[in-house]
């Protein structure tokens, strides 16, 4: 009997790509999508209709099925909660990088188990081997598209649980592997938290006011690099910059 492996699907190319190269070497693939916001249907950012859409068609190209489930309220007590208290205490914490370990790894992991699955897997650029003594996380084959930073806190369950089926590959050969879903490129999911930050500006009023303690900078002077956000903005601009996504 065929392993069975469920793959998280974005509406992406990459992990268009992973749930094809699967399916092709024989694995029994199944796509799950997840919502991780409740409220964003029609945000003006990005569309969770529009992604899950974009999931289905591929999984139909590939001949998979495709599964929904809502991890919005894990979002928010895992990830939102945290960056608001993060940021409360002075610092920004990028989003991503937890999203990973306490969402895409780990309730959706949990998901996984229950389906019946021995692994998952994603269409992140990064890729796992087994030193003998412990599973390594490594950098994936195109450098210019390595995620192993955001996947840095995945623990040793997790690396022994996951596949990166395009961890091997560049980005050129990953999107002609895509070509027969016709997929388009998923958004950062960083973009997210930043329309529901901003759509809840009033509620967190408070905590922003309490966080912005970096100095007085004159009207018409150069703001020094570190009053940006360096998680959650520079994460969002590096993913736009370097055509980095989450699945």
């Amino acid at each position: 009997m065929a392993e069975k492996v469920v793959v998280g699907m974005s509406g992406g190319v990459d992990s268009a790509a992973a749930a094809l190269l699967l399916k092709r070497a024989g694995y029994d693939v199944v796509g799950l999508f997840m919502k991780n916001w409740e409220d964003d249907d029609d945000d003006e950012y990005c569309s969770t209709r529009e992604d899950l859409i974009d999931a289905a068609a591929a999984a139909d190209a590939i001949g998979i099925e495709l599964e929904a489930v809502n991890f919005s309220a894990e979002y928010r007590d895992r990830v939102f909660a945290d960056f608001l208290r993060e940021y409360a205490a002075g610092r920004t914490p990028n989003p991503d990088v937890l999203c990973n370990a306490e969402i895409k790894f780990k309730a959706f992991l949990d998901h996984a188990m229950r389906l019946g699955a021995t692994r998952i897997a994603t269409g992140h650029y990064a890729s796992v081997d087994f030193s003998g003594t412990a599973f390594r996380l490594l950098k994936g084959k195109d450098e210019a598209k390595d995620q192993t930073y955001f996947l840095h806190r995945l623990n040793q369950e997790q690396l022994s649980r996951v596949l990166f089926p395009v961890g091997g590959l560049r980005k050129a050969e990953v999107r002609r592997i895509a070509l027969p879903c016709n997929r388009m490129t998923a958004r950062p999911l960083a973009i997210r938290l930043r329309a529901d930050f901003e759509r809840h500006a009033d509620a967190v009023a408070g905590v922003v006011a309490r966080a912005a303690h970096f100095g007085h900078v004159p009207a018409g002077a150069e703001v020094p690099r570190a009053h940006f956000a360096v998680g959650l903005e520079s994460a969002a601009a590096e993913h736009h910059r370097l055509g980095m996504y989450g699945l």
